[in-house]
């Protein structure tokens, strides 16, 4: 479902950057403002800067900045959708979800809403994990990932989250039903 609606938008779409700072942070990263590539982000943790430096030494050719904020958005919603499909099992939910949320993630791209939906997705597979995965292992550390991922685009999204997740984890807690 995601990956239809991933294609769509590449299809169909003007795929663009929302705000300028992404414009701008894109610039820094390539060297487009300076003479080399360089890793210090706006607002974003050095390492995620570093590893975007690593993608843009093996190829400039793509820009890897607004590629990986792309496939961060899908990884993210895909997680999500796979958490809507196993807890409720229904396919229209998942599609009105991923409908819902993928033309804002896709078409606009910026940087603040992709750490907010990878922390947020991270944080719902690792309370998934926690109380209702078989997979727990797995699922776990695709949570930790993601949500290190989104707090290394923009720490300050995580604030937003835990709101969100604090309410995912007393649902969760309050109807598990074996632990």
């Amino acid at each position: 479902i995601n990956l239809t609606f991933l294609f769509l938008a590449l299809l169909f779409c003007d795929m663009k950057y929302e705000v300028s700072d992404d414009f701008i942070m894109d610039a820094i990263l390539s060297g487009a403002l300076g003479h080399n590539y360089n890793e210090h982000l706006l607002f974003s943790n050095i390492l995620y800067g570093y590893l975007l430096k690593f993608l843009y030494s093996i190829t400039e050719k793509i820009s890897w900045y607004f590629v990986f904020q792309v496939v961060i958005c899908f990884v993210s919603l895909t997680s999500l959708c796979y958490i809507v499909l196993k807890r409720n099992n229904s396919l229209i939910g998942c599609l009105i979800f991923v409908s819902f949320f993928s033309d804002d993630l896709y078409i606009l791209v910026q940087f603040t809403k992709t750490a907010t939906v990878a922390t947020c997705a991270g944080g719902s597979m690792f309370l998934y994990a926690i109380f209702y995965s078989e997979k727990r292992r797995k699922h776990m550390i695709i949570g930790a990932l993601l949500t290190i991922l989104g707090s290394m685009i923009r720490f300050q999204c995580i604030f937003i989250v835990l709101v969100f997740l604090f309410i995912v984890f007393i649902k969760y807690a309050f109807t598990i039903k074996e632990f």
